[in-house]
Order: structure tokens, then sequence, then C-alpha cells
């Protein structure tokens, strides 16, 4: 017999067979359909509130990040603008900086001669 796992209790088939099986000794034939319709019902009931509070948690969370992104946008705007302006004045000071020492060198090696 194959072994399968239900995924909402984690119970195997051979435990449900067993279950039914002790069901319909205890509660007897006459009552055990509308047992399984009512455990049936709390089951789908408890999947839609599951549901539903999955749904209302997604929703506020969504709320939460675009008020998030709203405010976090400009500090982007801001910080990639001083780092673009920190880059070009390192650009530039890393120009001055080897012309400078390029011509140290060519003041060490003295005048060209003809």
């Amino acid at each position: 017999m194959e072994h399968t796992t239900l995924l909402f209790f984690s119970i195997s088939s051979g435990e449900v067979l067993v279950i039914i099986i002790v069901l319909f000794l205890v509660v007897g034939p006459k009552k055990l359909p509308k047992i399984a319709r009512d455990v049936g019902r709390a089951v789908r009931y408890m999947r839609n509130a599951t549901n539903s509070i999955t749904e209302e948690i997604t929703k506020e969370t969504t709320k939460y990040k675009e008020d998030l992104d709203e405010h976090i946008s400009p500090v982007k705007k801001e910080y990639t603008k001083i780092k673009k302006d920190i880059l070009r004045e390192t650009k530039k000071l890393q120009n001055e900086f080897n012309s400078k020492d390029k011509r140290n060198e060519e003041e060490k090696l003295g005048p060209d001669k003809d």
C-alpha cells in the first residue's frame, strides 16, 4: 500500500483509514456522513479564515511598503546626486594630481636638450 500524506494535518492515508473505522464504530453508520460534512465545513471555514487573514496582511504590508517607498525615493535621488558629485570631484582631483605628478617628473628630468 502506498504511503501518502495529507498536507493539512500531516496524516498518512493509513491513519485516515484507521480514524474512519474508529469513527464508524463509535458513531455508527447513520451519523458518520453528518460528522464528515461538519468536519469538512470546519476545515473549509479555517481555510477561508486563513486566506482572509493572509490577504489582509498582504494588503496592509503593501500600503506600508508604498508609503516607505514614497519617503525613501527622494533620499535615494539625493544619494545618487551626491555620489555622482563625489565621483566627478574625485576624477578632477585625480586628473590634477596626475598632471602635477607628470610636471614634477618633467622638472626632475630637466629641460629638453636639442
